[in-house]
């Protein structure tokens, strides 16, 4: 498989295969436990997530032109997302139209995980902000072959990567590529659990 950086053309087909992806994750869950205002609100966030890390240095690699798999990432000289980024990039103009009825949770999630990020990995880094494949074409190892590219440069470069997840099965994936877990802890009071993963470069 040969990836690619996203092309703006294929921004809402990328945003649509992420909003597959996470409909049931219990991330998005928790900020929207309304399904249907999820799926409506999820592919606001991924394209303002897309586009804050084109503006910001970052990279949107996909498997394909459909594409079938998505990986976004944020760079070394702007590795933390920060509200007041997203807000620039699209959030505020989501929020103004009232089309996003998980805000208040979104802010106090990304409250908490930039903390984390901040104490968990103080050097220059590639962050591995959103990973999806698109449901009908998980488990043939599109994931990982989006990866290995952006981990191989990282090694290059000396650059360790970050992560988090929500998903516990998601851990033993991520450690077979050389993360290690970071922290475990539960977002908000009533919010899933989740893992930091960090990865030295090799």
């Amino acid at each position: 498989m040969t990836t690619a950086p996203l092309s703006v053309e294929r921004l809402d087909a990328a945003a649509a295969a992420y909003t597959r992806a996470f409909m049931d994750d219990p991330f998005s869950v928790w900020i929207t436990p309304d399904s249907v205002r999820r799926e409506r609100d999820l592919p606001l966030f991924f394209r303002t997530a897309m586009r804050y890390a084109m503006r910001f240095g970052g990279q949107v690699d996909v498997s394909d032109e459909q594409p079938r798999a998505v990986a976004t990432w944020l760079a070394p000289t702007h590795p933390l997302p920060t509200n007041l980024g997203m807000l620039r990039t699209g959030l505020l103009g989501i929020l103004w139209a009232g089309g996003w009825s998980g805000a208040g949770r979104f802010f106090a999630f990304g409250d908490q995980l930039e903390g984390l990020h901040a104490r968990d990995v103080k050097q220059p880094h590639w962050y591995l902000w959103v990973l999806a494949v698109d449901p009908p074409f998980q488990g043939k190892g599109l994931g990982g072959a989006l990866l290995r590219p952006r981990l191989q440069a990282a090694d290059r470069d000396a650059l360790p990567c970050y992560l988090e997840t929500a998903n516990e099965s998601n851990v033993a994936l991520y450690q077979r590529f050389g993360f290690e877990v970071r922290r475990e802890g539960r977002l908000g009071k009533d919010g899933p659990r989740f893992w930091t993963m960090l990865r030295a470069p090799h």
